[in-house]
Protein backbone atom coordinates (compact mmCIF):
# COMPACT_ATOMS: atom_id res chain seq x y z
CA UNK A 1 0.00 0.00 0.00
CA UNK A 2 2.99 2.36 0.39
CA UNK A 3 6.39 3.07 -1.12
CA UNK A 4 8.13 3.62 2.20
CA UNK A 5 8.23 0.67 4.57
CA UNK A 6 7.08 1.21 8.12
CA UNK A 7 6.15 -0.96 11.06
CA UNK A 8 2.40 -0.53 11.56
CA UNK A 9 1.74 -3.01 14.36
CA UNK A 10 3.61 -4.87 17.06
CA UNK A 11 1.87 -8.04 18.23
CA UNK A 12 3.04 -9.55 21.51
CA UNK A 13 1.81 -12.62 23.39
CA UNK A 14 2.83 -13.28 26.99
CA UNK A 15 1.21 -16.43 28.29
CA UNK A 16 -2.54 -15.94 28.06
CA UNK A 17 -2.25 -12.18 27.54
CA UNK A 18 -2.15 -10.84 23.98
CA UNK A 19 -1.33 -7.26 23.04
CA UNK A 20 -1.36 -5.14 19.92
CA UNK A 21 0.84 -2.04 20.09
CA UNK A 22 0.37 0.87 17.68
CA UNK A 23 3.78 2.26 16.59
CA UNK A 24 1.98 5.00 14.63
CA UNK A 25 0.31 6.51 17.72
CA UNK A 26 3.29 8.67 18.67
CA UNK A 27 4.22 6.81 21.85
CA UNK A 28 7.80 6.33 23.03
CA UNK A 29 8.34 2.62 22.40
CA UNK A 30 11.95 2.50 23.56
CA UNK A 31 11.24 1.13 27.07
CA UNK A 32 9.14 -1.66 25.53
CA UNK A 33 11.79 -2.45 22.92
CA UNK A 34 14.52 -2.49 25.58
CA UNK A 35 12.47 -4.99 27.60
CA UNK A 36 11.86 -7.18 24.55
CA UNK A 37 15.54 -7.16 23.60
CA UNK A 38 16.40 -8.84 26.91
CA UNK A 39 13.87 -11.67 26.55
CA UNK A 40 14.06 -14.83 24.45
CA UNK A 41 11.78 -14.17 21.48
CA UNK A 42 9.71 -16.36 19.21
CA UNK A 43 9.03 -15.34 15.61
CA UNK A 44 7.65 -17.06 12.55
CA UNK A 45 9.95 -15.88 9.76
CA UNK A 46 12.19 -13.74 11.98
CA UNK A 47 14.34 -12.39 9.16
CA UNK A 48 11.87 -9.86 7.77
CA UNK A 49 10.51 -8.80 11.16
CA UNK A 50 13.96 -8.25 12.62
CA UNK A 51 15.10 -6.26 9.59
CA UNK A 52 12.07 -3.99 9.86
CA UNK A 53 12.50 -3.55 13.62
CA UNK A 54 16.16 -2.73 13.09
CA UNK A 55 15.42 -0.22 10.34
CA UNK A 56 12.57 1.49 12.18
CA UNK A 57 13.74 1.40 15.79
CA UNK A 58 17.36 0.19 15.84
CA UNK A 59 16.12 -2.95 17.61
CA UNK A 60 18.66 -5.71 18.33
CA UNK A 61 17.74 -8.86 20.29
CA UNK A 62 20.21 -9.70 23.03
CA UNK A 63 18.75 -13.11 23.88
CA UNK A 64 18.17 -16.15 21.65
CA UNK A 65 15.49 -16.08 18.96
CA UNK A 66 13.43 -19.16 18.12
CA UNK A 67 12.11 -19.09 14.56
CA UNK A 68 9.21 -21.49 14.11
CA UNK A 69 9.38 -21.27 10.32
CA UNK A 70 12.99 -22.45 10.26
CA UNK A 71 12.09 -25.20 12.73
CA UNK A 72 9.32 -26.39 10.41
CA UNK A 73 11.74 -26.50 7.48
CA UNK A 74 14.24 -28.53 9.51
CA UNK A 75 11.45 -30.99 10.31
CA UNK A 76 10.63 -31.45 6.64
CA UNK A 77 7.30 -29.61 6.45
CA UNK A 78 6.49 -28.75 2.85
CA UNK A 79 3.92 -26.13 3.89
CA UNK A 80 5.60 -24.04 6.56
CA UNK A 81 3.62 -20.79 6.47
CA UNK A 82 2.22 -19.77 9.85
CA UNK A 83 -1.41 -20.44 8.91
CA UNK A 84 -0.49 -23.90 7.61
CA UNK A 85 1.38 -24.68 10.82
CA UNK A 86 -1.50 -23.50 13.01
CA UNK A 87 -3.93 -25.64 11.05
CA UNK A 88 -1.62 -28.67 11.23
CA UNK A 89 -0.95 -28.55 14.98
CA UNK A 90 -4.12 -26.95 16.36
CA UNK A 91 -6.78 -27.67 13.74
CA UNK A 92 -7.61 -23.98 13.44
CA UNK A 93 -8.21 -22.46 10.02
CA UNK A 94 -7.42 -18.74 9.80
CA UNK A 95 -9.06 -16.82 6.98
CA UNK A 96 -6.67 -14.79 4.83
CA UNK A 97 -9.34 -12.16 4.18
CA UNK A 98 -7.45 -9.44 6.07
CA UNK A 99 -3.94 -10.51 5.03
CA UNK A 100 -3.50 -7.69 2.52
CA UNK A 101 -5.14 -4.97 4.59
CA UNK A 102 -3.60 -1.52 4.74
CA UNK A 103 -2.38 -1.79 8.31
CA UNK A 104 -1.41 1.88 8.40
CA UNK A 105 -5.05 3.03 8.25
CA UNK A 106 -6.76 3.94 11.49
CA UNK A 107 -8.97 2.94 13.13
CA UNK A 108 -8.45 -0.77 12.60
CA UNK A 109 -11.55 -2.91 12.38
CA UNK A 110 -12.26 -5.59 14.96
CA UNK A 111 -11.75 -8.30 12.31
CA UNK A 112 -8.31 -6.87 11.54
CA UNK A 113 -7.34 -6.87 15.22
CA UNK A 114 -8.48 -10.48 15.60
CA UNK A 115 -6.50 -11.47 12.50
CA UNK A 116 -3.40 -9.61 13.69
CA UNK A 117 -3.33 -11.23 17.11
CA UNK A 118 -3.17 -14.68 15.48
CA UNK A 119 0.39 -13.86 14.41
CA UNK A 120 1.52 -14.46 18.00
CA UNK A 121 -1.42 -16.25 19.62
CA UNK A 122 -0.14 -19.77 18.88
CA UNK A 123 3.61 -19.14 18.73
CA UNK A 124 4.56 -20.32 22.23
CA UNK A 125 2.67 -23.61 21.91
CA UNK A 126 3.92 -24.08 18.36
CA UNK A 127 7.52 -23.46 19.42
CA UNK A 128 7.21 -25.95 22.28
CA UNK A 129 6.04 -28.72 19.95
CA UNK A 130 8.59 -27.95 17.25
CA UNK A 131 11.42 -27.75 19.79
CA UNK A 132 10.51 -31.17 21.14
CA UNK A 133 10.51 -32.69 17.65
CA UNK A 134 13.84 -31.08 16.80
CA UNK A 135 15.33 -32.46 20.01
CA UNK A 136 14.04 -35.96 19.23
CA UNK A 137 15.69 -35.85 15.78
CA UNK A 138 18.94 -34.36 17.09
CA UNK A 139 18.46 -31.19 15.07
CA UNK A 140 18.06 -28.62 17.83
CA UNK A 141 21.66 -27.42 17.44
CA UNK A 142 21.08 -27.02 13.68
CA UNK A 143 18.13 -24.79 14.44
CA UNK A 144 20.06 -22.73 16.98
CA UNK A 145 22.83 -22.07 14.47
CA UNK A 146 20.34 -21.12 11.75
CA UNK A 147 18.46 -18.75 14.07
CA UNK A 148 21.71 -17.11 15.18
CA UNK A 149 22.68 -16.57 11.55
CA UNK A 150 19.31 -14.94 10.79
CA UNK A 151 19.71 -12.59 13.75
CA UNK A 152 23.22 -11.61 12.66
CA UNK A 153 22.13 -11.06 9.06
CA UNK A 154 19.25 -8.83 10.16
CA UNK A 155 21.69 -6.51 11.90
CA UNK A 156 23.82 -5.98 8.80
CA UNK A 157 23.27 -2.68 6.97
CA UNK A 158 21.22 -3.06 3.78
CA UNK A 159 23.14 -3.24 0.53
CA UNK A 160 23.30 -0.13 -1.57
CA UNK A 161 21.10 -0.61 -4.64
CA UNK A 162 22.86 -1.12 -7.97
CA UNK A 163 21.60 1.77 -10.10
CA UNK A 164 22.46 -0.08 -13.31
CA UNK A 165 20.40 -3.14 -12.36
CA UNK A 166 17.45 -1.78 -10.39
CA UNK A 167 15.55 -0.68 -13.51
CA UNK A 168 16.16 -3.88 -15.48
CA UNK A 169 12.72 -5.46 -15.36
CA UNK A 170 12.06 -9.06 -16.34
CA UNK A 171 11.99 -9.15 -20.14
CA UNK A 172 14.24 -6.15 -20.74
CA UNK A 173 17.16 -8.42 -21.69
CA UNK A 174 15.23 -9.42 -24.84
CA UNK A 175 14.74 -5.80 -25.92
CA UNK A 176 16.95 -3.66 -28.11
CA UNK A 177 19.29 -1.13 -26.48
CA UNK A 178 17.07 1.70 -27.70
CA UNK A 179 13.99 0.11 -26.14
CA UNK A 180 15.95 -0.47 -22.93
CA UNK A 181 16.75 3.25 -22.82
CA UNK A 182 13.02 3.98 -22.69
CA UNK A 183 12.50 1.34 -19.99
CA UNK A 184 15.22 2.96 -17.87
CA UNK A 185 13.72 6.45 -18.12
CA UNK A 186 10.19 5.17 -17.50
CA UNK A 187 11.37 3.22 -14.45
CA UNK A 188 13.05 6.34 -13.06
CA UNK A 189 9.89 8.36 -13.67
CA UNK A 190 7.77 5.71 -11.94
CA UNK A 191 10.13 5.50 -8.96
CA UNK A 192 10.08 9.28 -8.50
CA UNK A 193 6.29 9.38 -8.72
CA UNK A 194 5.90 6.47 -6.29
CA UNK A 195 8.19 8.19 -3.79
CA UNK A 196 6.34 11.46 -4.17
CA UNK A 197 2.93 9.86 -3.54
CA UNK A 198 4.16 7.17 -1.09
CA UNK A 199 2.62 4.49 -3.29
CA UNK A 200 3.98 1.09 -4.33
CA UNK A 201 5.42 1.53 -7.85
CA UNK A 202 2.95 -0.86 -9.50
CA UNK A 203 0.11 1.46 -8.51
CA UNK A 204 1.72 4.17 -10.67
CA UNK A 205 2.46 1.90 -13.65
CA UNK A 206 3.03 -1.86 -13.67
CA UNK A 207 6.02 -3.55 -15.29
CA UNK A 208 4.09 -4.87 -18.28
CA UNK A 209 2.85 -1.37 -19.08
CA UNK A 210 6.38 0.02 -18.88
CA UNK A 211 7.70 -2.59 -21.31
CA UNK A 212 4.80 -2.07 -23.71
CA UNK A 213 5.13 1.71 -23.62
CA UNK A 214 8.90 1.49 -24.13
CA UNK A 215 8.47 -0.67 -27.24
CA UNK A 216 5.87 1.70 -28.66
CA UNK A 217 7.94 4.81 -27.93
CA UNK A 218 11.13 3.32 -29.38
CA UNK A 219 9.30 2.70 -32.68
CA UNK A 220 8.46 6.39 -33.16
CA UNK A 221 10.45 8.44 -35.68
CA UNK A 222 10.09 11.90 -34.16
CA UNK A 223 9.66 13.52 -30.76
CA UNK A 224 6.30 14.85 -31.93
CA UNK A 225 5.11 11.29 -32.50
CA UNK A 226 5.64 10.60 -28.80
CA UNK A 227 2.84 13.01 -27.89
CA UNK A 228 0.40 10.91 -29.90
CA UNK A 229 0.99 7.72 -27.91
CA UNK A 230 -2.14 7.04 -25.85
CA UNK A 231 -1.57 6.76 -22.09
CA UNK A 232 -4.21 4.47 -20.63
CA UNK A 233 -4.22 5.87 -17.11
CA UNK A 234 -6.00 8.68 -15.26
CA UNK A 235 -2.91 10.67 -14.35
CA UNK A 236 -2.88 14.21 -13.03
CA UNK A 237 -1.66 16.87 -15.43
CA UNK A 238 1.63 17.14 -13.55
CA UNK A 239 2.27 13.36 -13.55
CA UNK A 240 1.37 13.04 -17.22
CA UNK A 241 3.70 15.93 -18.07
CA UNK A 242 6.55 14.23 -16.18
CA UNK A 243 5.86 11.01 -18.06
CA UNK A 244 5.97 12.78 -21.43
CA UNK A 245 9.24 14.43 -20.42
CA UNK A 246 10.76 11.05 -19.52
CA UNK A 247 9.83 9.71 -22.95
CA UNK A 248 11.37 12.76 -24.65
CA UNK A 249 14.59 12.42 -22.66
CA UNK A 250 14.90 8.77 -23.67
CA UNK A 251 14.17 9.68 -27.30
CA UNK A 252 16.94 12.31 -27.37
CA UNK A 253 19.63 10.02 -25.94
CA UNK A 254 22.50 9.33 -28.38
CA UNK A 255 23.21 5.69 -29.12
CA UNK A 256 26.35 5.65 -26.98
CA UNK A 257 24.18 6.51 -23.95
CA UNK A 258 21.80 3.60 -24.45
CA UNK A 259 22.13 0.86 -21.80
CA UNK A 260 24.40 -2.05 -22.55
CA UNK A 261 23.46 -5.64 -21.69
CA UNK A 262 24.66 -6.91 -18.32
CA UNK A 263 26.62 -10.11 -18.70
CA UNK A 264 25.66 -12.80 -16.18
CA UNK A 265 29.28 -13.83 -15.85
CA UNK A 266 30.35 -10.27 -15.04
CA UNK A 267 32.77 -10.28 -12.10
CA UNK A 268 34.44 -13.63 -11.49
CA UNK A 269 33.62 -14.97 -14.96
CA UNK A 270 33.24 -18.43 -13.41
CA UNK A 271 31.12 -20.87 -15.41
CA UNK A 272 30.25 -24.05 -13.50
CA UNK A 273 30.64 -27.36 -15.28
CA UNK A 274 27.09 -28.67 -15.67
CA UNK A 275 28.06 -32.31 -15.17
CA UNK A 276 29.88 -31.56 -11.92
CA UNK A 277 27.05 -29.36 -10.69
CA UNK A 278 24.54 -32.09 -11.51
CA UNK A 279 26.62 -34.62 -9.56
CA UNK A 280 26.75 -32.29 -6.57
CA UNK A 281 23.02 -31.60 -6.67
CA UNK A 282 22.18 -35.29 -7.04
CA UNK A 283 24.41 -36.26 -4.13
CA UNK A 284 23.08 -33.54 -1.84
CA UNK A 285 19.49 -34.30 -2.84
CA UNK A 286 20.05 -37.92 -1.77
CA UNK A 287 21.26 -36.72 1.63
CA UNK A 288 18.24 -34.45 1.94
CA UNK A 289 15.86 -37.28 0.98
CA UNK A 290 17.32 -39.52 3.68
CA UNK A 291 16.65 -36.77 6.23
CA UNK A 292 13.21 -35.93 4.86
CA UNK A 293 14.31 -32.39 4.01
CA UNK A 294 14.14 -30.19 0.94
CA UNK A 295 17.47 -30.17 -0.98
CA UNK A 296 17.72 -26.38 -0.64
CA UNK A 297 17.71 -26.73 3.15
CA UNK A 298 20.72 -29.04 3.05
CA UNK A 299 22.72 -27.20 0.37
CA UNK A 300 21.44 -24.33 -1.79
CA UNK A 301 22.48 -24.40 -5.44
CA UNK A 302 24.46 -21.15 -5.04
CA UNK A 303 26.55 -22.76 -2.28
CA UNK A 304 27.37 -25.73 -4.52
CA UNK A 305 28.46 -23.44 -7.36
CA UNK A 306 30.63 -21.56 -4.88
CA UNK A 307 32.15 -24.86 -3.76
CA UNK A 308 33.09 -25.54 -7.37
CA UNK A 309 34.57 -22.08 -7.79
CA UNK A 310 36.70 -22.34 -4.63
CA UNK A 311 37.32 -26.10 -4.87
CA UNK A 312 36.05 -26.31 -1.29
CA UNK A 313 36.38 -29.93 -0.20
CA UNK A 314 36.75 -29.46 3.58
CA UNK A 315 33.95 -28.49 5.93
CA UNK A 316 35.82 -25.35 7.05
CA UNK A 317 36.10 -24.19 3.43
CA UNK A 318 32.42 -24.85 2.80
CA UNK A 319 31.58 -22.62 5.75
CA UNK A 320 34.09 -19.87 4.95
CA UNK A 321 33.76 -19.66 1.17
CA UNK A 322 30.32 -21.08 0.39
CA UNK A 323 28.11 -19.68 3.13
CA UNK A 324 27.03 -23.06 4.48
CA UNK A 325 26.30 -23.44 8.17
CA UNK A 326 28.45 -25.87 10.11
CA UNK A 327 25.74 -28.53 10.29
CA UNK A 328 25.19 -28.27 6.52
CA UNK A 329 28.91 -28.50 5.81
CA UNK A 330 29.21 -31.59 8.00
CA UNK A 331 26.36 -33.28 6.13
CA UNK A 332 27.66 -32.69 2.61
CA UNK A 333 31.44 -32.55 3.09
CA UNK A 334 32.21 -36.07 1.86
CA UNK A 335 29.73 -35.87 -1.03
CA UNK A 336 31.13 -32.54 -2.24
CA UNK A 337 34.72 -33.73 -1.89
CA UNK A 338 34.01 -36.91 -3.89
CA UNK A 339 32.29 -35.03 -6.71
CA UNK A 340 35.00 -32.37 -7.00
CA UNK A 341 37.93 -34.82 -6.79
CA UNK A 342 36.34 -37.02 -9.43
CA UNK A 343 36.58 -34.13 -11.86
Amino acid sequence: HHYFTKVCLLQISLGDQHYIVDPLAGMDLQPLLDALADRPLIFHGADYDLRQLRASFGFQPRKPVFDTMLAAQLLGFEQFGLNAMIEHFFGVHISKKNQKSDWSRRPLKQAQLEYAVCDTLYLQSLADQLRAELRDLGRLAWHEEWCARVVDAAQAPPREPDDDRAWRLKGVSRMSRREAAFVRELWRWRDAEARRADLPPFKVMNNEQILELAETAAAQTSARDLTRIPIRAAYSRRRLSALRQALEEAFELPEEAWPRPVLRTQGSGFRPDNDVLQALQTGCAAIAADLGLAPSVVAPKAALISAMRHQAVAAEDLVEHCGLMRWQAALVESTVAAALRAN
